[in-house]
């Protein structure tokens, strides 16, 4: 019996977009790129259960067809949310850790992809919030940490924030 259960890929054919490929990849998040898929499902790679929300799969469009290129490990363990969010690029990939700084919004993480490097895809930068228009610093994290609830990437600029906190500008820093 086969189950057309799961991502459907289709593809710009003259005027109308024609079916590409389907992969088995159910239940989870998924981010789309060029020439990149980004997902939290496991995707029938493993026959093994895996914690919820504990990596990410990354496939590469080649030569027409979508192959698996690299799992992304969140790079903590326990219920942080990893990949709630996603956003893909041409290299990057910013994953959304909604509870990894054990607040409500959690951090997001960038991933570089390096061909020349094995792994090809590693960790590239932890991304906080800063409450730009806040006076009360003592409080500032609770409020602050809303990047991995969503994020977007275009070009050169990344976001990241929440929509509970309306009142709360939020910026992105790096990590030291």
């Amino acid at each position: 019996i086969q189950s057309d259960l799961g991502v459907h890929f289709y593809r710009l054919a003259g005027d109308t977009f024609a079916f590409e490929q389907l992969l088995p990849c159910a239940e989870g998040y998924f981010a789309l790129g060029p020439d990149l898929f980004a997902t939290t499902s496991d995707c029938g790679l493993s026959q093994m259960p895996v914690a919820e929300h504990s990596f990410i799969n990354v496939f590469r469009r080649q030569g027409g067809e979508w192959l698996f290129e690299q799992t992304l490990d969140a790079p903590v363990e326990g219920e942080t949310y990893f990949g709630r969010s996603m956003a893909v690029g041409a290299d990057r990939i910013v994953v959304g850790s909604v509870a990894y700084s054990g607040t409500r919004g959690g951090d997001a993480i960038l991933f570089e992809h390096d061909a020349a490097r094995q792994p090809s895809w590693r960790g590239y930068q932890l991304l906080h919030g800063i409450a730009a228009d806040f006076d009360d610093w003592d409080d500032l994290r609770s409020y602050s940490e809303t990047v991995g609830y969503a994020v977007g990437m275009a070009g050169n600029t990344i976001v990241g924030g929440a929509p509970s906190d309306p009142d709360v500008t939020t910026e992105l820093r790096a990590s030291q």
